[in-house]
């Protein structure tokens, strides 16, 4: 997947909260080959995938002013995505994460990225360079995200 210009998404971004259908169209156009992509993996399942997808923008796209910071939009969107997912695929047994098992909603209290990497990693059981590539962010931030996830979880009770 190519590295998405966060300038130019941000700037999308503006022009689709003010109703510019082109707008619309090119963020769909750079960022579905990730939410796509999580879909896939996730469902494992191409025809569900798909349909995860249209939900995923509808939902964004109309909840679009609600982004508050535009940095964020591809994390923000593939959250969507999962909680999307996990209503064709609820996770009912607990995610092992080293030693200690843990619930999807205990997962999804965390920030956004620390709770797509360790669902990505640890449901999925993606590599990291997937993740990176997925999330469209460094390899390193996958591991910090993962070991900040990992802390988090201990310190709320895990």
């Amino acid at each position: 997947m190519a590295k998405l210009d966060y300038q130019y998404i941000s700037k999308l971004i503006d022009k689709a909260k003010d109703n510019d259908s082109n707008a619309y169209a090119e963020l769909f156009a750079a960022t579905y080959p990730s939410v796509y992509t999580f879909s896939c993996v996730f469902l494992e399942n191409e025809k569900l995938a798909k349909e995860t997808l249209d939900k995923t923008y509808v939902q964004a796209f109309t909840s679009l002013y609600q982004l508050q910071n535009n940095g964020i939009f591809v994390l923000w969107l593939l959250q969507i995505n999962l909680r999307i997912c996990l209503e064709y695929k609820p996770i009912h047994k607990n995610i092992q994460i080293d030693n200690h098992s843990y619930t999807i909603n205990q997962l999804l209290k965390l920030p956004i990225s620390e709770s797509l990497t360790l669902v990505m990693r640890y449901y999925t059981h993606l590599r990291y360079y997937k993740i990176a590539s997925i999330m469209d962010i460094p390899y390193h931030r996958v591991k910090d995200s993962i070991v900040k996830g990992k802390n988090r979880l201990i310190q709320l009770g895990g």
